[in-house]
Order: C-alpha cells, then sequence, then structure tokens
C-alpha cells in the first residue's frame, strides 16, 4: 500500500494541464529513498525509467551502488541509464565545490536522458527531512522568505518538470516501508561525515531540535507550505505591478509595501541579468523611502539606479570592460 504523504505524478500532471500517458525518469542512486520512490511509482502504475550517476567519487563504494542498481532495475523490468563522471577533476577545472558540481553535472545529465528517453518528469527522492534539513540551512545563510519556502515540491526543468512526490514523507517513514516490503538498498558513507554541512544538521541539530518537538519534521513542512502561500500572493502583486509599470519610477515604488517593492526589484533586476543580493535590494528600498538618487552594482556587473526624475533601470557596469588589447607587432 502506498504510504501518507505520497503524491502521484498524475497529480502533478493535473496541476501542470498535462493530459494523456507519460513517461517518469527516476534519478536512482540506490539508497533507501529513491528505492523507495521506485517501487512507490511502479505499485502506482507509473511508466518509469532510471538514471543513476556514478561520480567517480567514492571508488569502490560507488562502483557497488552502480551495480546494485543495474540488478535493481533487472530484476523490476527498468529500463535504467547510467552516467560515469569524474566530479572531482571536473570540480578543480571549474573552480568548484566537489558538491556543487556534482549536482550541477548531475542535474545536466537529468536534463539530456529526460530527452533521450522522452520524459516529462523527472522524480528525485527528496523527503520531509530533506526538507527540514534545507530550510535550517537556508536560514543560517540568512535566507530571504522565498529561503524558508524549503524545496519545491516541482519546478519546470527543461523541457518537462522536476517533481518531488515524496516530498510530504518523513524519512522515518520511508525506512518503514523499505522494511514493511522488504526493499534491499545501499548506504552512502559520506552521509556519516559531518564536515559537510547538511549531514552537520541531519546529525547534530535536528536530534535537538526533535527533543523539544518530537514532530518538529511535521511542523517544518506546515511552516513552509505557509510561507509558500505568502510568497505566491505577494509575488503575484509584484507581477501584476511589473505589467502596468515595467519601468516604475521613485514615487510609484515608494507607494507599495516593502515586501512587493523589494520582490518588483529583485524580479526586474534579474531579467536584466543581474543577481541580486538582499544588501542591493535594501540599499534601493531606502534610497527610493528617503527620495534620494541611488545606485548599487549587482554581482553579474550590472549597476541598478534610480532616483527622483529616473526610473528604476538597469545597465552594464562600463567600467568593468577590459579594454582590448592589441597584439600586432611592426610587420605584421
Amino acid at each position: 500500500m502506498l504510504p501518507s504523504g505520497y503524491v502521484s505524478p498524475r497529480v502533478f500532471a493535473r496541476k501542470l494541464g498535462i493530459c494523456g500517458n507519460f513517461r517518469v525518469l527516476l534519478g536512482l542512486s540506490g539508497g533507501s529513498d529513491s528505492v523507495s520512490l521506485l517501487d512507490m511509482l511502479l505499485e502506482d502504475g507509473i511508466d518509469v525509467t532510471a538514471v543513476h550517476v556514478n561520480h567517480g567519487i567514492r571508488g569502490e563504494e560507488a562502483e557497488r551502488d552502480e551495480r546494485f542498481c543495474i540488478s535493481l532495475c533487472e530484476k523490476r523490468g527498468v529500463r535504467l541509464s547510467v552516467s560515469h563522471e569524474d566530479i572531482p577533476a571536473l570540480a578543480r577545472r571549474r573552480s568548484e565545490g566537489i558538491e556543487e558540481c556534482a549536482r550541477n553535472v548531475r542535474y545536466a545529465v537529468f536534463e539530456e536522458e529526460m530527452k533521450a528517453s522522452g520524459c516529462i518528469f523527472l522524480a528525485t527522492a527528496h523527503n520531509a527531512d530533506d526538507n527540514a534539513e534545507t530550510l535550517l540551512f537556508n536560514l543560517a545563510r540568512g535566507a530571504s522568505a522565498h529561503g524558508a519556502c524549503g524545496i519545491p515540491a516541482y519546478r519546470p526543468l527543461g523541457d518537462g518538470y522536476l517533481i518531488r512526490p515524496m516530498l510530504g514523507i518523513p524519512k522515518s517513514g520511508i525506512l518503514a516501508y523499505c522494511q514493511s516490503g522488504s526493499l534491499e538498498y545501499v548506504t552512502d558513507s559520506t552521509n556519516a561525515d559531518v564536515n559537510y554541512s547538511r549531514n552537520r544538521i541531519r546529525a547534530n541539530i535536528i536530534p535537538e531540535l526533535k527533543k523539544i518537538n518530537p514532530d518538529f519534521i511535521s511542523g517544518v513542512s506546515g511552516f513552509c507550505e505557509s510561507i509558500k502561500e505568502d510568497c505566491f500572493w505577494l509575488d503575484s502583486l509584484a507581477s501584476r505591478f511589473i505589467e502596468a509599470n515595467p519601468a516604475p519610477s521613485m514615487s510609484e515604488l515608494s507607494q507599495l509595501p516593502p515586501p512587493v517593492a523589494s520582490r518588483v526589484i529583485v524580479s526586474l533586476a534579474k531579467a536584466a541579468s543581474a543577481r541580486p543580493e538582499r544588501i542591493h535590494v535594501q540599499t534601493l528600498l531606502s534610497g527610493i523611502a528617503e527620495g534620494k538618487k541611488t545606485s548599487v552594482t549587482m554581482p553579474g556587473g550590472i549597476i541598478a539606479e534610480i532616483g527622483p526624475k529616473k526610473a528604476l533601470g538597469f545597465a552594464k557596469d562600463e567600467r568593468r570592460r577590459k579594454p582590448k588589447q592589441d597584439n600586432k607587432t611592426d610587420g605584421e
């Protein structure tokens, strides 16, 4: 029997207006979460194909995981695609952290496989505990309201959508599901390494919070849903304002509630290929409130400027452009 908290891909399809038959691509690691999700999808009668990414990080353990996924899919009659990557080498070339590089490569592989297999949906096995860890991680880094929304249940990905059917199921429920169904799975030894921030949150912080509220995971899920509803409403107000005022003046922005005005600034900045941070938005809001000319340079090399007689505008920071070098020598 499918557990409480599981959301069928058919539900996501209805929300997104997708009709007819469709196939779901499952990101399969071989761990308890993705093995459980594979079983749930098959129990639900969903047409599933799977993809496993061997990141080349954990040596023989990674090879073991790959062999396990191949064997599992053969037993369950599921088509499996396996991708081999050398994440440590790639991370060095890109000057990225191992985790960041692994995630970027993994989702690039997922998108490619979605196209190759004709899948509308990519399903990942994130659960309610993952959502709580994400919220705490975001709060520790100084999250905005959007960061307090936790993990989205679905979002666009390539030409399709990423869905998370198990986001409402706690880890304890997943382990119980594995036990009741005698599902075998592998364990990633790096999950116990508290040098990783998320592992530290999982091992040290969440257990302490559960001492305060044993139902902490469920409480986080409810909190995130409440914040999502608030953000959806505020975002819609900002979108309607932008439609009517694509280049808003200082007086127009000053009449908006700060949560809406900040969303207008962020949305327009992103449309101009800027990557605004909280300090940049707050600086612009302060200038608007005081009615004085304000200019800030945002990541991405974009200058945002507004003044009493100047609408909010964005332009490339010309000072960052390097002059072209003339490498010609005499006689060339």
